[in-house]
């Protein structure tokens, strides 16, 4: 499959979102060996992100304005997500809470004291894109670290919407972990360099040729290959990127060199040390 390129897109839509659970390093939260995934949004219909207007301060005399300087803004980068089905996993995923099952049904509290300790989580959300010069693409918004209240509706004679509300952290990280200024001196907490020229983000926005996706699992060392699931494997083997994590440390793994990729998973040349974490970002 071809690289994308940079071009203008148009889009519009919103084809599904992903929610991950992260783990206590701030990582999707796979578990063993098999790949997790996320929780997969089903019937998702609008997603709404407001980044606030900058600060801007005006310097005033002669009885006009003179200068206008222009500061990063202090309010709430705030946004919806609106889903035309209720999924209590995905409730309790976003709450903290456990579904009770009684007498072959399933419930879940709401208006609960655990409301404000509800846990963070990343979110990967998508729509069908056109290039400029044609193709088919996706337009994603990547949040690395939100928490997701959801607002509970009533009863009525129209479909009723789910809304859940989100918060934007800007982070130091990627939502596979990485840190977005690795450090170049481990012994120099000041030594890190940020491909992008900053060092921290709320809010991914980008494009890619299929939809994008995050594999994680939890190595047992023994096992050196990592299979995506049947119904979601990768489009094109080349463009795969591969990490292996534990505690604090994330570590990037380079095609060819340690790891071969397939349109199935990824295999590594020896397997990876019990109980680290191997996270992969592909394109469905």
């Amino acid at each position: 499959m071809t690289d994308i390129t940079a071009e203008p897109f148009v889009y519009t839509g919103f084809q599904t979102g992903v929610v991950y659970e992260l783990n206590a390093n701030g990582r999707p939260n796979g578990t063993t060996l098999d790949p997790y995934t996320g929780i997969e949004v089903y019937a998702a219909k609008l997603y709404n992100l407001t980044l606030p207007s900058s600060r801007k301060v005006p310097h005033v005399g002669n009885d006009r304005l003179l200068k206008v300087q222009q500061f990063p803004s202090q309010e709430v980068a705030t946004g919806e997500i609106s889903v035309g089905a209720e999924d209590l996993q995905l409730i309790a995923a976003l709450t903290g809470l456990t579904v009770l099952e009684v007498a072959g049904m399933q419930m879940l509290p709401h208006m609960t004291d655990i409301q404000g300790k509800e846990p963070n989580v990343g979110l990967l959300l998508y729509q069908a894109a056109l290039a400029q010069s044609g193709p088919q693409r996706y337009h994603f918004h990547m949040v690395t670290s939100t928490k997701a209240i959801p607002r509970l509706p009533g009863f009525g004679a129209d479909p009723i919407d789910i809304i859940y509300d989100i918060a934007p952290d800007p982070v130091d990280r990627y939502l596979w972990g990485y840190d977005m200024a690795p450090l170049g001196d481990v012994s120099d907490p000041y030594s890190g360099v940020s491909p992008t020229g900053a060092m921290e983000a709320g809010v991914w926005s980008g494009f890619a040729a299929g939809e994008p996706r995050i594999c994680a699992w939890v190595a047992d060392g023994v096992e050196d290959t990592f299979l995506f699931p049947e119904n979601m494997p990768a489009n094109d083997a080349t463009n795969i990127a591969v990490w292996t994590a534990t505690g604090s440390t994330v570590t990037p793994v380079p095609l060819g060199s340690g790891v071969t990729a397939a349109l199935t998973g990824v295999v590594f040349d020896s397997a990876p040390t019990v109980d680290h974490e191997v996270i992969v970002l592909y394109q469905k």
